[in-house]
C-alpha cells in the first residue's frame, strides 16, 4: 500500500516538474541558511547558493524533486538531507518514509529504495 502511494506521489510531482515554474536565483539569506533551496509555496522554488555549488546534475535534479514534493503532495522534512547513495536518513519516529521529502530527494539521485 506505502508503494502505491509512493507511485502517485511520484506521478504529482513528474506532473508538477512538466508544468511552467519559477525558480528564483535570489532566495532569502535567512531562508537559506543550510539550505540548498526552498519552496514557500505554489509554483516558486527558491534557490540558494548550496544549490549552485552542486557540480553533479543529479544532484540538483533531486533537490528540486525535494521542494515540489512539498506543495503537491504534502511531504515533511522529517528526516535529513542522505549526502549520498547509502541508506537515506528518514526519520525513523514514525514509518512514514512515504510522506518525507528527503525520500523522493533519494529515489532521483540513486534509485528506488524500500525501507524495512
Amino acid at each position: 500500500n506505502k508503494m502505491a502511494v509512493v507511485r502517485r506521489k511520484l506521478e504529482k510531482i513528474q506532473t508538477a516538474m512538466d508544468r511552467p515554474r519559477t525558480y528564483i536565483c535570489r532566495a532569502n539569506k535567512n531562508l537559506c541558511s543550510g539550505a540548498n533551496a526552498f519552496t514557500p509555496g505554489g509554483r516558486n522554488v527558491k534557490l540558494c547558493t548550496g544549490y549552485f555549488s552542486k557540480s553533479i546534475q543529479s544532484e540538483r535534479a533531486s533537490i528540486l524533486v525535494h521542494e515540489i514534493s512539498h506543495h503537491k503532495t504534502g511531504t515533511n522534512d522529517k528526516g535529513k538531507e542522505h549526502g549520498g547513495c547509502g541508506d537515506p536518513n528518514l526519520s525513523t519516529a514514525t514509518n512514514d518514509f512515504h510522506k518525507q521529502a528527503e525520500y523522493y530527494e533519494h529515489i532521483i539521485e540513486c534509485g528506488l529504495y524500500v525501507p524495512n
